[in-house]
């Protein structure tokens, strides 16, 4: 990974050299984002003293996740009628539930108190609670705007600060809802763009909205972004 991000800022420094002698930065709009954080490798932060889910080169809590909850449906209803648990969410075999008397909300609202026992588990927020609230802020929020109605799952977790499901031997990732993984660079660069750099929160959708700004073109269908623009006066 060390060796590609060296090799892309060689990219990027050609990709900008060109635009510069063929068109002239002055004319050039250039914006440079990233999707998501990563967290920092589990061993690293436990040479610093940093407490993480991941004591061990061997811990693989989506694992211990998995038999934690097979266990617990066996336990509790003498059958394990979890579909799967992929990307934070819990699916459920609602055909089974039809089929065996068992009130969906009932079980959803029990799994979720079950995760709550779990150390590793930081939180979680069923199906119901979901469609029925509208968060807005923090970790509940973030959930609220990945939540789909037809697509997620029956309950929705997230774990502890740096702690991976699946870290195995070491590496990182991501897909969390914390500050790590949530927080990335913007950087625009180039047109009508001031000196400057600010710590004030942005986002990616404002990208869109702002590049039409530029363009005096009207916004993409469905853009819920804020232009940029009224922001640059940034500090020096």
């Amino acid at each position: 990974m060390q060796d590609m991000i060296i090799r892309l800022d060689r990219y990027l420094a050609r990709l900008l050299d060109h635009l510069d002698e063929q068109i002239g930065m002055e004319h050039v709009l250039v914006y440079l984002t990233s999707d998501h954080g990563g967290a920092y490798i589990p061993h690293y932060l436990r040479d610093l003293g940093i407490i993480t889910g991941n004591p061990d080169n061997e811990t693989h809590i989506g694992r211990e996740m998995n038999n934690a909850l097979s266990a617990y449906m066996e336990e509790t209803y003498g059958e394990n009628f979890i579909l799967n648990y992929s990307n934070q969410n819990i699916y459920l075999d609602h055909a089974y539930m039809r089929n065996n008397g068992l009130d969906p909300r009932e079980v959803r609202t029990e799994l979720k108190r079950f995760l709550l026992t779990l150390d590793v588990v930081g939180g979680a927020l069923t199906a119901d609670a979901l469609n029925n609230s509208e968060f807005t802020q923090g970790i509940r929020g973030r959930v609220q705007n990945m939540f789909h109605q037809k697509r997620s799952g029956d309950v929705l977790v997230w774990l502890q600060p740096q702690t991976r499901a699946n870290t195995g031997t070491g590496g990182t990732g991501h897909g969390t809802p914390w500050a790590y993984d949530t927080k990335a660079p913007l950087i625009l660069y180039g047109y009508n763009v001031p000196a400057g750099q600010s710590t004030e929160p942005v986002y990616v959708r404002d990208i869109a909205s702002t590049v039409a700004i530029y363009l005096n073109a009207p916004f993409p269908s469905g853009n819920v972004g804020e232009p940029l623009q009224h922001r640059m006066n940034l500090d020096r």
